[in-house]
């Protein structure tokens, strides 16, 4: 199977973003958790889900909430609105 490429799985994550919302009782979850849901329900690969990874690792947001807490969330855990707009300028950008 051809891996897709990043454009195609942030698609993909933004499309699935609503198990952020879905997963409130662990406290919060945020993109990685998604990718790894979209991981562990086959829809992505394991070569795909460790793109996406370093994707948002190598391009995670410059923001006063960088690295929250032990942690390690780009965001303020559960929020899905400045998860979207980083999934739609990523996208453009790809």
């Amino acid at each position: 199977m051809k891996t897709r490429n990043i454009k195609e799985l942030l698609k993909i994550i933004l499309r699935n973003v609503e198990i952020i919302n879905g997963l409130q009782l662990y406290g919060g979850v945020g993109l990685c958790y998604v990718a790894n849901e979209l991981l562990h329900m086959n829809i992505f690969t394991l070569d795909e889900y460790c793109e996406v990874q370093a994707y948002i690792t190598n391009n995670k947001p410059i923001n006063p909430h960088t690295l929250i807490g032990k942690d390690n969330y780009y965001w303020k855990k559960g929020r899905t609105r400045p998860r979207i707009k980083w999934l739609k300028k990523h996208i453009k950008l790809n």
